[in-house]
């Protein structure tokens, strides 16, 4: 009786211990990066390849300021993960962080079949921070329905320098770089901005 009890002891010791260190990690994410330890957020960059789209999705590791890792996933597990439908090491409380970002519906949930979205700037629509006209539909081409044409870069394939400006404003050096965390969703609020538009349209 008296072992049995001690194992059941230890057990409750441990899980308890378990449960201290889980709380004070999701809790205390800062202070343990502060001691060197890798902090995971949402991103994604604009950098289209032979083997993705236009926009890649991921979770980055960051230790001391710099992406450490990435783990690459769709739009949809990026969508599920960031809304907190879906368990992400950045999102360990399950919140929605659009909602918490005071993102709009249209912004998100622009697939669902019971709104219609289709004049919305959507997560998808983000490639015209990059380019002046959608790559996917070169002049000549039909577009798919509601598909977006024009891009709000100076360049072709690239921003002008002063817009380069603006988007380190969000963390990054160049065009290419991954946008992640805080960075990303306060860019995500600006670009739903039209006054922030104006101004990245309109910086040469």
């Amino acid at each position: 009786m008296k072992f049995k009890f001690e194992i059941g002891y230890t057990i409750s010791v441990i899980a308890i211990c378990f449960g201290m260190v889980f709380y004070n990690f999701t809790k205390n994410k800062s202070q343990l990066e502060a001691f060197g330890f890798v902090e995971y957020h949402f991103a994604f960059n604009i950098n289209s390849s032979h083997n993705s789209g236009l926009i890649n999705y991921a979770v980055v590791g960051v230790r001391d300021g710099k992406i450490v890792s990435k783990k690459p996933m769709e739009l949809k597990t990026f969508l599920l993960q960031a809304m907190g439908k879906q368990t992400s090491a950045a999102n360990f409380e399950n919140i929605d962080l659009f909602a918490a970002y005071n993102l709009s519906d249209c912004f998100y949930k622009y697939d669902s079949i019971s709104d219609d979205y289709s004049e919305c700037f959507t997560l998808e629509d983000l490639w015209t921070l990059r380019y002046s006209r959608n790559p996917i539909c070169p002049v000549g081409c039909i577009p798919a329905p509601g598909m977006k044409i024009d891009g709000w870069s100076q360049g072709k394939f690239h921003p002008s320098w002063p817009q380069i400006q603006i988007l380190q404003e969000y963390g990054v050096i160049q065009d290419s770089d991954f946008f992640y965390g805080e960075n990303m969703f306060k860019l995500f609020q600006d670009v739903e901005n039209p006054d922030w538009i104006d101004k990245y349209k309109n910086a040469f």
